[in-house]
């Protein structure tokens, strides 16, 4: 994820990578889980894609998971 955060800024872009549920991943599941994925990265140009579908397996609240993870969720 750092090469790929490295070679998206370099184009102007942020590299998106989106926690999946647990019947697809045991990796990153939650968007806490990405936020710890996304500092332990040398780079500052990876952000979190908070696919519903996704979060409504794995969240327990979803609003609060989006607030929790603030400005790790990619925008454009």
């Amino acid at each position: 994820l750092d090469e790929l955060g490295t070679a998206a800024a370099a184009r102007g872009v942020p590299f998106i990578y989106e926690p999946l549920n647990r019947y697809e991943t045991n990796l990153v599941n939650t968007l806490a889980d990405g936020v710890a994925l996304l500092k332990s990265l040398s780079t500052d140009n990876v952000r979190l894609l908070a696919d519903l579908y996704h979060m409504n397996i794995e969240e327990v609240d979803l609003a609060d998971a989006l607030r929790a993870a603030g400005p790790a969720v990619g925008h454009v």
